[in-house]
């Protein structure tokens, strides 16, 4: 395949797979889904258009946020350091965005992004620019190793786990997309490529820390390495036989530890805790060896904060059982 054609084919791919996160799948957007065997698989033979929509709000509305915000600031929230720091990056490549939108580091305008850049670099090719299409490729790294890398695969596994078959499958054909396209970029890496996870606060060295600032670490993924959605609270409490009551993330989970206390199932819950974390550090581990260098060092800071998750679990753990 010509390097155009192959440049091609990614914005295609990445501005379609962007479509699906921002918007509900509808008539138009089905005929293209059916034309990706991965994802045309998981629909199932019978669609529904209001039932799509409920799974779309259900999901990205309610459970599995969509914004790198989310998963890279310790606050949690829109507008922050991470929502900047793409802003930055979408100038940096030209791209034509409002640059004040708070959105911008929605996962499907990051993928629009890259659809930019690689039909930039097509375009380069197809007209004998070779310093050009270079020029495009490094934009693409630098993307990648200063930000993309750096919460896509927790956004995709987090949407993986709400066992929903065409976004699981969304998921998965998004994350190997994104590693095959940097594989394909080389092992250099991006220069000026060295961000790094919030430092998260030593809960349980303070002695002010109760249920509360314990839900908030659990449920702030730069913090403690994983993304626990509502869905995933109201499974754990399920498990259990202990209500979580409604609200935000922290606030379910502040609400199921407390009744967890209440009715001494504080121990067995933390282990199903334990075993999510496990399943986290199984896939950043997966990750660490997938042949990408650059996510190397992206799973090494991600094991890092699951392991010190792990051991805080194991301490309350002790403490439940004393």
């Amino acid at each position: 395949m010509r390097p155009s054609d192959a440049a091609l084919a990614r914005s295609r791919a990445y501005a379609l797979l962007g479509r699906l996160y921002l918007e509900e799948l509808g008539p138009g957007l089905l005929r293209e889904v059916g034309a990706v065997p991965e994802l045309a698989a998981a629909l199932g033979e019978a669609f529904d258009a209001d039932e799509a929509a409920a799974d779309f709000h259900h999901l990205f509305g309610l459970n599995v946020f969509p914004y790198a915000s989310l998963f890279l600031d310790a606050g949690g929230r829109l507008g922050g350091p991470t929502t900047d720091h793409v802003r930055r990056l979408f100038r940096e490549a030209g791209h034509p965005t409002d640059a004040a939108a708070e959105s911008v580091d929605h996962v499907g305008h990051e993928l629009g992004l890259l659809a930019f850049l690689a039909s930039a670099e097509a375009d380069a090719e197809e007209d004998g620019l070779p310093a050009e299409a270079e020029r495009m490729r490094r934009l693409q790294r630098r993307f990648f190793d200063a930000h993309l890398l750096w919460w896509l695969p927790a956004f995709a596994l987090s949407l993986r786990r709400q066992r929903h078959a065409f976004y699981a499958a969304l998921a998965d054909l998004t994350l190997d997309l994104v590693l095959d396209h940097r594989a394909a970029l080389g092992e250099e890496t991006a220069v000026g490529a060295a961000p790094s996870l919030p430092t998260p606060p030593p809960v349980l060295d303070d002695e002010a820390t109760g249920l509360k600032e314990i839900a908030g670490y659990l449920a702030t993924p730069a913090w403690s390495g994983c993304y626990l959605s509502r869905d995933d609270v109201a499974r754990l409490g399920r498990r259990e036989g202990l209500p979580r009551g409604f609200g935000g993330r922290a606030l379910m989970l502040t609400n199921l530890l407390r009744a967890a206390v209440e009715f001494d199932r504080l121990a067995p819950l933390l282990a199903l805790l334990a075993d999510d974390v496990a399943a986290w550090r199984a896939h950043y581990g997966a990750l660490a060896g997938c042949g990408v260098p650059p996510l190397a060092e992206v799973a090494a800071s991600w094991l890092e904060r699951l392991a010190t998750t792990a051991q805080i679990l194991d301490r309350l753990r002790a403490s439940a059982g004393a």
